[in-house]
């Protein structure tokens, strides 16, 4: 019993890894692009070396809203983040969230993302208006 129970969960572990970070070809824009459940090693794969920093870049977060956000029961909060890697303002706004992110020691297990193809869908999320 103890096998099977071992067994089973490597088997969920693996799978809910592979099923993150994949990226599909968008007919729209004929280029590869990130679609689904993503983590923050999504960031690191070669369709996001172009804007995605591998370094820290110049931008500074207002000292005084990081200062408060660190007040905050940041444990509490979960945060839901839909971007589109094919989409400018996700290559501005996501590494400058993301940097803001760390700098207040948020629990990245309480980041959810996902990346929506240039129809703004994903099977969970449908975004258009």
């Amino acid at each position: 019993m103890k096998n099977l129970v071992l067994l089973l969960f490597i088997y969920f572990n693996i799978f809910n890894i592979s099923a993150q970070n994949q990226s599909i070809n968008d007919t729209q824009i004929t280029k590869k692009i990130l679609y689904g459940q993503i983590t923050l090693d999504a960031f690191k794969l070669d369709i996001c070396s172009t804007w995605y920093p591998t370094k820290p870049d110049s931008y500074l977060a207002d000292t005084k809203i990081v200062k408060e956000l660190r007040t905050q029961k940041l444990e509490t909060i979960s945060i839901s983040l839909i971007i589109g890697s094919w989409c400018h303002d996700s290559h501005r706004e996501v590494p400058r969230f993301i940097k803001i992110l760390e700098e207040i020691q948020f629990p990245f297990d309480k980041l959810k993302m996902n990346a929506l193809d240039t129809h703004k869908i994903f099977s969970r999320f449908r975004c258009k208006r």
